[in-house]
């Protein structure tokens, strides 16, 4: 599936079925036509991104996240680190040195990968 930003710019998806097809294209839908009716449409909508992408990568279910679910969280992304890298992110955002990121550090991990320039485009 392709979303076409402007002339030059397009954001290729590969999905994995038809079913995650239909997922996107009922999302992308809701999104068009809640931003015409509500100002905090935006946050909203990162906000359940953040949910679900955590939702997806704790793997345990135990409400709190360790290196190698951050780890999954890049692949899913498609950002690829080295395991040095890979654990500076995680330390930089484990505010609480307790070796898990819990659901308020991710948001603020999410935050600070969003703003960086080359990530810009998976986020956008």
């Amino acid at each position: 599936m392709s979303i076409i930003l402007d002339k030059a710019s397009t954001l290729d998806l590969c999905l994995e079925d038809e079913d995650t097809y239909k997922i996107w294209i009922t999302g992308l839908q809701l999104f068009i036509n809640e931003c015409y009716v509500a100002a905090d449409t935006l946050v909203k909508a990162k906000m359940q991104y953040y949910k679900n992408e955590w939702a997806t990568v704790d793997t345990n279910m135990d409400k709190k996240l360790d290196l190698s679910e951050i780890k999954l969280l890049l692949r899913r992304l498609n950002i690829e680190v080295n395991d040095d890298y890979l654990k500076e992110i995680f330390d930089k955002h484990d505010d609480d040195k307790n070796g898990t990121i819990e659901f308020e550090e991710f948001i603020k991990m999410m935050d600070s990968m969003r703003m960086r320039m080359e990530l810009q485009p998976i986020f956008n």
